[in-house]
C-alpha cells in the first residue's frame, strides 16, 4: 500500500510573493519548494507584506497563508501626518520615548532588531482568531517555525496544546540568546520554547554545539542545514550572464552586495565608512555597493559607486564581473562566531576571490582561512589599506587567483539543494517516527 502524502506547515516570518524582504524570505521559499518536488504538501503561514516582486521572478509550488496584513513600513512623519492626519510628536519627545521603551522592549524580545519581536507580536495579536482558526483546520503532519522573529516560536506551545502528537521544529537563522548571552526576559522565554520543540534545526555547527550546551538539550537535539546558495538560480543566472559595467583595463573591481546602514556607529555592525575611506585614496580601486534599499549617502568619490535594489539575478552578474567580493560583519556581540551571512554563500559559489571585514575569531573569517576562499581583516584604517594595498599588488601581479582555492566540489555541498536533501532526510525520519507512533 502506498504511503500518504506527508503534510509540513512552515510558520515563518516572511514568504513569497508577499514578503518584506527576500533575505529573510528565501530559507524557507526554497525549502518548501523542494520539498513539494519532492512529494511533500506543504503549507505556509507568515505575514502579509508589500514587496516589489518583480524584482524576485520566483514561482511557488506550495499554499500559502497570509492572514490580514502587516504593515511595518518606513515613512517619515509628513508622510504619517498626510495619509492619516496623526499627531506626531516633536523629536525630542520621541527621543526619549526611544531611550524608555527601547530598552524595555530589548529585555523583553532581545531580537537583533529590537522592534521586530514588537511588530510581531502585534501581528500574532491583531490575527490571532485567523492564525487559530488556520492552526485548527489545515492538516498537517510536521510543523517547521522558522524565526527571527522569534516570536513566533510561541506557536510551538499553542500546536502542541491542539495536538500533542504533531511534531515541532524550531528553525533558526540567527541566534536568540547566543547573539549576546543576556540572562534577561527573553532568555527564560526561549528556554521555555524550547520545551516544546521535538527538534531544534541552525545554521552552523558551533551554533548547534552551543545551543545543547547552554539549554542542556539532549545530544543531537540540534540539527544543522546550511542556509546555503541556490545551484540552479547561479547556473540560470551563468547562461544569461551580461556585465553590469564596464571594466577599465588595470583597474581592480570590488563589490558588495546587500543593504547597508550608512551610519557611522560602533552599534553599526557593517559600518561601510571605514572601507569608504579607504577606497577613495586608491584611484586604481572601484567599489561597487549593489543592492542599496532607500537614499544612498551623501557621497561623491569618483571610484565609489552606489546601486539601488536589484534582482538575484543581477545581483549575482555584479559579482561575476568583480575580481573581489566583500563581506563586513564587525558586530561587538558574539553573532559573528556563529553566522555565516547568506550572501556568503553566493560570493563561494561565484568562484571570486572574497574580502571579509570583521573580528579574526569569527566564523566567516575562520570559514575564509580554512577553505582558502581569499583574505580577511579587522574594520580599521590601518588593516583595511593594508589588504588593500595586498589586493592591488596581486592584481597587477596577475596573482588575484592565488589567493582564493576553486574546490568546487567543496563548494556544492553548500548549496540548497544538498542541504534541502538533507533536510527532507531528517523530516522523513521524523514523520516515520510519528506514523510509528513516536509522538
Amino acid at each position: 500500500m502506498k504511503d500518504p502524502q506527508p503534510r509540513l506547515l512552515i510558520i515563518c516570518p516572511s514568504m513569497w510573493p508577499r514578503m518584506r524582504t527576500w533575505g529573510e524570505t528565501q530559507r524557507m521559499f526554497y525549502l518548501a519548494n523542494d520539498l513539494s518536488k519532492s512529494g511533500w504538501e506543504v503549507f505556509t503561514l507568515s505575514p502579509d507584506f508589500s514587496c516589489d516582486t518583480d524584482l524576485y521572478s520566483k514561482s511557488g509550488c506550495f499554499s500559502s497563508y497570509f492572514p490580514n496584513r502587516c504593515s511595518r513600513k518606513k515613512q517619515d512623519a509628513q508622510e504619517r501626518i498626510q495619509e492619516n492626519g496623526t499627531f506626531v510628536l516633536p523629536r525630542f519627545l520621541q527621543t526619549l520615548a526611544a531611550h524608555t521603551i527601547t530598552p524595555i522592549v530589548k529585555w523583553l524580545y532581545n531580537e537583533p532588531d529590537c522592534y521586530e519581536g514588537l511588530s510581531k507580536q502585534l501581528w500574532i495579536w491583531k490575527n490571532r482568531s485567523e492564525i487559530r482558526r488556520l492552526l485548527r483546520e489545515i492538516n498537517y503532519d510536521v510543523l517547521i517555525i522558522s524565526a527571527p522573529s522569534f516570536v513566533l516560536f510561541r506557536f510551538a506551545e499553542k500546536v502542541k496544546k491542539i495536538n500533542a502528537s504533531i511534531p515541532v521544529i524550531l528553525d533558526y537563522r540567527d541566534p536568540w540568546h547566543l547573539w549576546n548571552r543576556k540572562k534577561n526576559f527573553a532568555y527564560l522565554t526561549e528556554k521555555r520554547r524550547l520545551r516544546y520543540a521535538d527538534a531544534v534545526v541552525g545554521f552552523s555547527e558551533i551554533f548547534a554545539k552551543d545551543m545543547e550546551q547552554v539549554f542542556h538539550l539532549p545530544k543531537g537535539k540540534c540539527r544543522v542545514v546550511y542556509n546555503g546558495y541556490s545551484e540552479a538560480d547561479w547556473s540560470a543566472a551563468e547562461s544569461r550572464y551580461a556585465p553590469p559595467f564596464e571594466r577599465t583595463p588595470g583597474k581592480l573591481y570590488l563589490v558588495f552586495t546587500g543593504n547597508l546602514s550608512f551610519w557611522a556607529s560602533e552599534n553599526n555592525y557593517r559600518n561601510p565608512f571605514p572601507l569608504i575611506e579607504t577606497v577613495r585614496t586608491f584611484p586604481d580601486a572601484e567599489l561597487y555597493f549593489v543592492g542599496i534599499q532607500g537614499r544612498p549617502p551623501d557621497i561623491y568619490y569618483d571610484n565609489v559607486h552606489f546601486i539601488g535594489n536589484v534582482s538575484q539575478e543581477t545581483s549575482f552578474h555584479y559579482m561575476l564581473a568583480s575580481d573581489i567580493l566583500i563581506s563586513i560583519h564587525d558586530a561587538k556581540d558574539d553573532s559573528g562566531t556563529y553566522l555565516v551571512s547568506g550572501k556568503f554563500y553566493d560570493y563561494m559559489r561565484s568562484g571570486r576571490v572574497i574580502w571579509h571585514i570583521g573580528r579574526p575569531q569569527d566564523l566567516m573569517s575562520d570559514w575564509i582561512r580554512r577553505y582558502q576562499l581569499g583574505i580577511t581583516c579587522s574594520n580599521d584604517p590601518s588593516g583595511l589599506k593594508a589588504s588593500l594595498e595586498l589586493l592591488i599588488q596581486e592584481h597587477e601581479r596577475d596573482r588575484l587567483h592565488m589567493l582564493r582555492k576553486r574546490n568546487m566540489k567543496l563548494i556544492k555541498d553548500f548549496s540548497r539543494e544538498m542541504q534541502n536533501s538533507r533536510y527532507e532526510t531528517f523530516l522523513r525520519s521524523i514523520y516515520k517516527n510519528k506514523r510509528l507512533g513516536g509522538f
